[in-house]
């Protein structure tokens, strides 16, 4: 499945380019927000940044990276009869790699409020991580675990950019995805705000 994950991300962002009339013009855009995910996934924190190319005077070509720390815990034990002392601490993250098309319902030259609609792929890779230790007396033992999977991803979504200045402003931006596994997969909704930047001709 990651394989052909990374090709269809690969795919979407030539197909985008293939035959662009590129202007010249590009955004980059930090952001920050939260994350829902579905089966019991919870709400998180989440941040991350984009790049893309202006195609036309409607159509964005971006690709962005967003990290979610989702869970982390520790724990301690002490067993007073034996003397054995228990430790252990995990924690888990989700990492979202993405290309697509942010196409303006305005034109892009425009300085006025520049609504748009979002179609994306991608990757999903979810990441768990976790280390055990017992201790006894001078004796000591470790478990370390580290688990990864990675998952085809589709995101929709909607957007704005409210300008601030000639050439950047604030982004506030909402997306819905799933991501494809096995079992039927899961749900995400995230709502994120960020500061965008154009530079260019």
């Amino acid at each position: 499945m990651k394989k052909y994950s990374y090709l269809a991300l690969l795919m979407l962002g030539a197909s985008a380019l293939a035959g662009a009339d590129l202007t010249g013009r590009g955004e980059v855009t930090g952001h920050g927000g939260g994350i829902w995910l579905s089966g019991g996934g919870g709400t998180h924190g989440l941040f991350g940044g984009s790049a893309g190319i202006v195609a036309s005077s409607k159509a964005l070509v971006f690709f962005d990276v967003s990290y979610a720390p989702l869970e982390s815990a520790n724990l301690g034990l002490v067993d007073p009869g034996s003397g054995v002392t228990v430790s252990a601490s995990g924690s888990a993250k989700l990492l979202d790699l993405a290309g697509g098309i942010k196409y303006s319902l305005t034109r892009t030259e425009s300085r006025k409020p520049d609504p748009y609609v979002i179609f994306a792929t991608g990757v999903g890779r979810a990441s768990v991580s976790g280390t055990g230790t017992a201790r006894q007396g001078s004796q000591t033992v470790t478990v370390n675990i580290s688990e990864s999977t990675s998952n085809f991803a589709v995101h929709g979504g909607i957007g704005v950019r409210l300008y601030v200045g000639g050439k950047w402003g604030i982004q506030p931006e909402f997306r819905f995805g799933h991501y494809f596994a096995e079992g039927g997969g899961g749900n995400a909704a995230r709502f994120t705000a960020g500061v965008f930047y154009q530079f260019g001709k």
